[in-house]
Protein backbone atom coordinates (compact mmCIF):
# COMPACT_ATOMS: atom_id res chain seq x y z
CA UNK A 1 0.00 0.00 0.00
CA UNK A 2 3.13 2.34 1.10
CA UNK A 3 4.42 1.86 -2.50
CA UNK A 4 0.89 2.05 -4.61
CA UNK A 5 0.59 5.24 -2.76
CA UNK A 6 4.17 6.66 -2.79
CA UNK A 7 3.69 5.79 -6.67
CA UNK A 8 0.50 7.55 -7.52
CA UNK A 9 0.83 10.24 -4.40
CA UNK A 10 -2.56 12.64 -4.79
CA UNK A 11 -3.54 10.41 -7.48
CA UNK A 12 -4.23 7.64 -4.76
CA UNK A 13 -7.45 7.91 -3.18
CA UNK A 14 -6.81 5.31 0.11
CA UNK A 15 -4.37 6.36 3.19
CA UNK A 16 -2.70 3.62 5.80
CA UNK A 17 -3.86 5.37 8.94
CA UNK A 18 -1.68 2.83 11.28
CA UNK A 19 -2.85 -0.73 10.52
CA UNK A 20 -6.76 0.40 8.45
CA UNK A 21 -6.82 1.80 5.22
CA UNK A 22 -9.11 4.44 4.58
CA UNK A 23 -11.01 5.99 1.57
CA UNK A 24 -11.62 9.66 0.41
CA UNK A 25 -13.33 10.44 -2.71
CA UNK A 26 -10.19 11.13 -5.32
CA UNK A 27 -8.54 14.03 -4.70
CA UNK A 28 -8.85 15.60 -8.28
CA UNK A 29 -12.58 16.65 -7.69
CA UNK A 30 -13.41 13.44 -7.47
CA UNK A 31 -12.97 11.93 -10.67
CA UNK A 32 -12.56 8.46 -9.89
CA UNK A 33 -9.74 7.72 -12.22
CA UNK A 34 -8.37 5.21 -10.00
CA UNK A 35 -11.47 3.98 -8.56
CA UNK A 36 -12.51 3.39 -12.10
CA UNK A 37 -9.96 0.96 -13.05
CA UNK A 38 -9.82 -0.42 -10.03
CA UNK A 39 -13.49 -1.85 -10.38
CA UNK A 40 -12.44 -2.85 -14.17
CA UNK A 41 -9.95 -5.38 -12.17
CA UNK A 42 -12.44 -6.53 -9.59
CA UNK A 43 -15.22 -7.05 -12.19
CA UNK A 44 -16.79 -10.43 -11.51
CA UNK A 45 -19.37 -10.32 -14.31
CA UNK A 46 -16.66 -11.10 -17.64
CA UNK A 47 -19.69 -12.18 -19.81
CA UNK A 48 -22.46 -10.47 -21.54
CA UNK A 49 -23.56 -6.18 -22.94
CA UNK A 50 -22.03 -4.54 -19.94
CA UNK A 51 -18.72 -6.69 -19.97
CA UNK A 52 -18.43 -5.88 -23.69
CA UNK A 53 -19.05 -2.69 -23.24
CA UNK A 54 -16.79 -1.76 -20.38
CA UNK A 55 -13.96 -3.51 -22.43
CA UNK A 56 -14.45 -1.26 -25.35
CA UNK A 57 -14.79 1.51 -23.31
CA UNK A 58 -11.29 0.64 -21.43
CA UNK A 59 -9.72 0.06 -24.62
CA UNK A 60 -10.64 3.34 -26.01
CA UNK A 61 -8.97 4.72 -23.03
CA UNK A 62 -6.02 3.18 -22.93
CA UNK A 63 -5.50 4.55 -26.83
CA UNK A 64 -6.21 8.35 -26.23
CA UNK A 65 -3.77 7.83 -22.70
CA UNK A 66 -1.05 5.81 -25.03
CA UNK A 67 -1.44 8.81 -27.71
CA UNK A 68 -1.32 11.47 -25.20
CA UNK A 69 1.94 10.42 -23.44
CA UNK A 70 3.50 9.55 -26.88
CA UNK A 71 2.23 12.96 -28.16
CA UNK A 72 0.70 11.45 -31.47
CA UNK A 73 -0.96 12.63 -33.87
CA UNK A 74 -3.70 9.91 -34.39
CA UNK A 75 -4.72 7.03 -33.19
CA UNK A 76 -7.26 4.65 -34.42
CA UNK A 77 -8.80 1.88 -32.87
CA UNK A 78 -8.79 -1.81 -34.73
CA UNK A 79 -10.40 -3.84 -31.45
CA UNK A 80 -13.62 -5.33 -31.27
CA UNK A 81 -15.13 -1.93 -29.92
CA UNK A 82 -14.32 -0.58 -33.69
CA UNK A 83 -17.29 -0.02 -35.89
CA UNK A 84 -14.96 -0.70 -38.86
CA UNK A 85 -13.36 -3.64 -40.43
CA UNK A 86 -9.57 -3.75 -40.01
CA UNK A 87 -9.16 -3.73 -43.72
CA UNK A 88 -10.96 -0.32 -43.90
CA UNK A 89 -9.05 0.50 -40.45
CA UNK A 90 -5.60 0.23 -42.14
CA UNK A 91 -6.50 1.98 -45.46
CA UNK A 92 -7.32 5.20 -43.28
CA UNK A 93 -3.70 4.72 -41.63
CA UNK A 94 -1.90 4.19 -45.52
CA UNK A 95 -3.89 7.04 -46.69
CA UNK A 96 -2.47 9.22 -43.93
CA UNK A 97 1.14 7.74 -42.95
CA UNK A 98 2.04 6.09 -46.39
CA UNK A 99 2.60 2.84 -44.48
CA UNK A 100 0.69 -0.35 -43.53
CA UNK A 101 -0.77 -0.89 -46.75
CA UNK A 102 -3.08 -3.70 -46.94
CA UNK A 103 -1.95 -6.75 -48.47
CA UNK A 104 -3.00 -10.14 -46.83
CA UNK A 105 -2.01 -13.56 -47.44
CA UNK A 106 -3.33 -14.13 -50.72
CA UNK A 107 -3.81 -18.15 -49.39
CA UNK A 108 -5.99 -17.11 -46.59
CA UNK A 109 -10.03 -17.59 -47.06
CA UNK A 110 -11.70 -14.22 -47.32
CA UNK A 111 -13.70 -15.24 -43.67
CA UNK A 112 -10.16 -15.17 -42.44
CA UNK A 113 -9.21 -12.04 -44.64
CA UNK A 114 -11.99 -9.79 -42.62
CA UNK A 115 -10.49 -10.58 -39.47
CA UNK A 116 -11.49 -8.09 -37.21
CA UNK A 117 -8.30 -6.92 -35.25
CA UNK A 118 -5.20 -9.54 -35.54
CA UNK A 119 -4.77 -9.08 -31.97
CA UNK A 120 -4.47 -5.32 -31.96
CA UNK A 121 -6.83 -2.94 -30.20
CA UNK A 122 -5.29 0.59 -31.33
CA UNK A 123 -3.05 1.56 -33.93
CA UNK A 124 -1.15 5.49 -32.93
CA UNK A 125 1.47 7.06 -35.03
CA UNK A 126 3.66 10.09 -34.93
CA UNK A 127 5.75 12.35 -37.64
CA UNK A 128 8.94 12.64 -37.28
CA UNK A 129 9.63 16.84 -37.09
CA UNK A 130 7.57 17.32 -40.64
CA UNK A 131 4.44 16.04 -42.49
CA UNK A 132 5.76 13.82 -44.76
CA UNK A 133 4.55 10.49 -44.62
CA UNK A 134 6.91 7.84 -44.05
CA UNK A 135 9.12 6.99 -41.56
CA UNK A 136 7.11 7.87 -38.61
CA UNK A 137 6.59 5.67 -35.28
CA UNK A 138 3.62 3.03 -34.92
CA UNK A 139 2.68 2.48 -31.68
CA UNK A 140 0.70 -1.23 -31.78
CA UNK A 141 -1.44 -1.52 -28.67
CA UNK A 142 -3.40 -4.22 -27.06
CA UNK A 143 -5.27 -3.82 -23.77
CA UNK A 144 -6.05 -6.46 -21.34
CA UNK A 145 -9.48 -6.32 -18.76
CA UNK A 146 -9.06 -10.09 -17.30
CA UNK A 147 -6.55 -11.65 -15.29
CA UNK A 148 -5.47 -14.07 -17.73
CA UNK A 149 -3.48 -11.52 -19.31
CA UNK A 150 0.24 -12.62 -18.41
CA UNK A 151 -1.07 -15.27 -20.94
CA UNK A 152 -2.44 -12.51 -23.63
CA UNK A 153 1.36 -11.31 -23.56
CA UNK A 154 2.88 -14.28 -25.27
CA UNK A 155 -0.37 -14.29 -27.41
CA UNK A 156 -1.44 -10.85 -28.98
CA UNK A 157 0.55 -8.17 -30.60
CA UNK A 158 2.74 -10.68 -32.45
CA UNK A 159 4.85 -10.24 -35.93
CA UNK A 160 3.13 -13.39 -36.94
CA UNK A 161 -0.50 -12.51 -36.42
CA UNK A 162 -0.43 -9.14 -38.05
CA UNK A 163 1.99 -9.03 -40.81
CA UNK A 164 -0.10 -11.46 -42.55
CA UNK A 165 -2.56 -8.62 -43.49
CA UNK A 166 -0.65 -5.43 -44.24
CA UNK A 167 2.99 -4.57 -45.01
CA UNK A 168 5.04 -3.57 -41.71
CA UNK A 169 6.02 -0.19 -40.86
CA UNK A 170 9.65 0.82 -41.74
CA UNK A 171 10.52 1.49 -38.80
CA UNK A 172 9.86 -1.56 -35.84
CA UNK A 173 6.30 -1.10 -33.90
CA UNK A 174 6.86 0.32 -30.36
CA UNK A 175 4.66 -2.57 -28.58
CA UNK A 176 2.40 -1.29 -25.87
CA UNK A 177 0.06 -3.19 -23.53
CA UNK A 178 -2.50 -2.23 -21.21
CA UNK A 179 -4.20 -3.35 -18.06
CA UNK A 180 -6.19 -2.34 -15.23
CA UNK A 181 -4.53 -4.11 -12.55
CA UNK A 182 -1.72 -2.63 -10.47
CA UNK A 183 1.84 -4.20 -10.61
CA UNK A 184 3.39 -2.54 -7.90
CA UNK A 185 4.23 -5.41 -5.63
CA UNK A 186 4.99 -7.86 -8.90
CA UNK A 187 8.49 -6.34 -10.06
CA UNK A 188 8.92 -10.37 -11.21
CA UNK A 189 5.60 -9.95 -13.23
CA UNK A 190 6.26 -6.73 -14.93
CA UNK A 191 9.98 -8.12 -15.78
CA UNK A 192 7.89 -11.46 -17.47
CA UNK A 193 5.54 -9.50 -19.26
CA UNK A 194 8.28 -6.94 -20.91
CA UNK A 195 10.42 -9.92 -21.51
CA UNK A 196 7.87 -11.58 -24.03
CA UNK A 197 6.30 -8.76 -25.07
CA UNK A 198 9.33 -6.80 -26.04
CA UNK A 199 7.33 -3.22 -25.63
CA UNK A 200 5.80 -1.69 -22.78
CA UNK A 201 3.46 -2.43 -19.85
CA UNK A 202 0.95 0.61 -18.74
CA UNK A 203 -0.48 -0.98 -15.77
CA UNK A 204 -3.38 0.85 -13.30
CA UNK A 205 -0.89 3.25 -11.80
CA UNK A 206 0.80 4.52 -15.17
CA UNK A 207 -2.98 5.31 -16.72
CA UNK A 208 -3.98 6.77 -13.73
CA UNK A 209 -1.41 9.30 -14.10
CA UNK A 210 -2.21 10.05 -17.70
CA UNK A 211 -5.84 9.91 -17.35
CA UNK A 212 -5.76 12.57 -14.47
CA UNK A 213 -3.47 14.85 -17.04
CA UNK A 214 -6.28 14.78 -19.29
CA UNK A 215 -9.25 15.61 -17.35
CA UNK A 216 -9.67 18.83 -19.09
CA UNK A 217 -10.92 17.16 -22.44
CA UNK A 218 -14.34 16.33 -21.24
CA UNK A 219 -14.56 13.21 -23.70
CA UNK A 220 -12.14 11.98 -21.64
CA UNK A 221 -13.93 12.77 -18.64
CA UNK A 222 -17.33 11.15 -19.62
CA UNK A 223 -15.22 8.13 -20.95
CA UNK A 224 -14.06 7.43 -17.20
CA UNK A 225 -17.62 7.69 -16.03
CA UNK A 226 -18.90 5.54 -18.56
CA UNK A 227 -15.87 2.95 -17.33
CA UNK A 228 -16.72 3.58 -13.75
CA UNK A 229 -20.47 2.56 -14.28
CA UNK A 230 -19.98 0.05 -16.25
CA UNK A 231 -17.52 -1.32 -13.85
CA UNK A 232 -19.99 -0.93 -11.39
CA UNK A 233 -22.59 -3.04 -12.98
CA UNK A 234 -20.23 -6.14 -13.68
CA UNK A 235 -19.55 -6.04 -10.22
CA UNK A 236 -22.95 -6.46 -8.96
Amino acid sequence: IRVRSDLLKDFYPFELRQSSLHYSSSRLDGNNVYESLLLVSLAEKRQGADWKSLVDSFELLSSWAIKEFFQCGNVWQTGAGSACSLEDVIGRIHEVTGELEWAPDKNFPSSVVSVKDAGLDFISHRNLIDLRKGGGIFYFGQSACGNDWPSKVKIDLRENRYKRFFREPYANPVKVFTIPYLLASSHEKMLEATSDLCGLVFDRSRLTSLLCGMLDDSDVKEEISRVYTLAEKCNQ
